[in-house]
């Protein structure tokens, strides 16, 4: 090693530590990561990879695309948590939603004919919406992102025109806004607290129409 101390080898590899790249690892950087074995975070994957920069690297974090990984236990990432802060994993009535964010238990939240944020299974009064006359409801189709953690666009069938209300889990009315023929719209999440909400689109000829997102932290 000219112009080093041959007599000093730390990893005692037979390469003095002058012109060794990993002079207290005997085995170099096996992985090819460039990081050292003996600095190493994961063994085997690429260390610089580290999609939610929490520290860990992709190939040894459980939950690669969340920083704070699973903050509830439930063992759902809270990038995927519908509900945080509960157990994702108990869904009694099967219906997507889990118990402790279900707005109807026991019943499919996603069945709300008279769209008033209550599934048809908990609601006493529902409105007859399919016989007004009127044409073919519109339908509210994509919601991106989904979850959210602030801006979500929704898409519908065709341009429509009415009321967009968002509800909470407990049936309350947490925002309300006018729609005058528009094919999207651009809803602002970022206030809301996390959780599960339903947002309905009141059509102006009488029918209604709701699908359910998620709002998380980043």
């Amino acid at each position: 090693c000219p112009g080093e101390d041959d007599t000093i080898d730390s990893d005692g590899d037979g390469l003095p530590d002058g012109c060794d790249d990993c002079p207290n690892s005997s085995t170099g950087d096996s992985d090819g990561d460039g990081v050292c074995d003996d600095a190493d975070i994961c063994p085997g994957e690429d260390d610089t990879i580290d999609s939610d920069s929490d520290g860990t690297p992709d190939g040894c974090d459980d939950c690669p695309n969340s920083a704070t990984g699973d903050s509830d236990g439930d063992g759902v990432c809270d990038d995927a948590d519908i509900c945080p802060g509960e157990d994702d994993t108990i869904d009694s009535d099967v219906d997507g939603t889990p118990d402790a964010c279900d707005l109807c238990p026991g019943s499919d939240d996603n069945q709300d004919m008279d769209g008033d944020g209550l599934p048809d299974g908990c609601d006493d009064t529902i409105d007859g919406q399919d016989e007004t006359g009127a044409g073919d409801p519109i339908v509210i189709g994509d919601l991106y992102p989904n979850p959210t953690t602030g801006l979500l666009r929704m898409t519908f069938s065709e341009e429509a025109k009415g009321i967009i209300s968002i509800y909470d889990v407990y049936g309350r009315e947490v925002q309300r806004h006018d729609l005058r023929s528009n094919k999207f719209f651009d809803l602002d999440a970022s206030q809301l607290t996390d959780g599960t909400y339903l947002v309905v689109l009141h059509q102006a000829e009488g029918y209604v129409t709701s699908r359910r997102f998620v709002k998380i932290s980043r």
